[in-house]
Formats: structure tokens, sequence, C-alpha cells
């Protein structure tokens, strides 16, 4: 895993939601996937807005920032971004799970319907 530089961390906290869905967006298509959190007993969710949400980040190292407190066992996971728009993202929808878009260290996030982000991704 690389891990962020504290100079990347910075750039990366100052994003707002928006600035943050679109980097998300643009490494997904380079590298082909997109990173959330799992443990033994499944994969992580957040709440959000009274919703299930599934956290998605766009490398492992920021996805490694979430892995304290309560998700201290839970490690990032690697999803092909290919099977996230085929298998999970109509499973989500299905299963009314919410995604929450790189969250930050400050608990802000871009929250949409896996339908919703099925017409971006």
């Amino acid at each position: 895993m690389s891990l962020l530089t504290d100079q990347e961390r910075n750039a990366i906290e100052q994003m707002d939601n928006d600035q943050r869905f679109h980097f998300l967006l643009q490494q997904c298509q380079r590298s082909h996937c997109l990173w959330t959190l799992r443990s033994q007993e499944g994969g992580v969710l957040m709440s959000a807005d009274d919703e299930d949400c599934m956290p998605i980040w766009p490398s492992e190292a920021l996805a490694q920032l979430f892995a304290v407190g309560d998700w201290q066992d839970a490690e990032p996971y690697k999803i092909d971004l290919a099977a996230f728009r085929a298998r999970w993202l109509p499973g989500l929808a299905k299963d009314g799970i919410c995604l929450l878009l790189f969250p930050n260290l400050h608990d802000q996030a871009l929250l949409l319907t896996a339908n919703e982000l099925a017409e971006e991704i």
C-alpha cells in the first residue's frame, strides 16, 4: 500500500464534496478499481441522513485512514470497477444501500443512491 504524504493528505482534506467526487471518478477510471472497508463480519456500513451507506474511496491508502475506532479490525477491500458496475451497484440498489463517496476525516461526503452513481461511473 502506498502511503499518503502530509502534503497529499492536506490537499485532499481541502477538497469539497464535489471536488472529492470528481477526484474519485478520475482515479477509478484510471485504476479500474475503487476501495471500501471490510471486516470479518462483512462490509462496513456508515449511517448518513438516516440511510445505511457503503463508503468508497479512490485508493487503499485513503480507505485505510478510516480503519480506526469501531472499524480498527476492518481492512481496505479492492473492488474491480467492472464488477462494481455489473454486480455491486444493482445489489446495493436492491438492498436500498446508498453510497458515501470519498468521505473525509471531517465526516463530509457526497451521498448518492446506487442508481445515481451508476449514471456517473
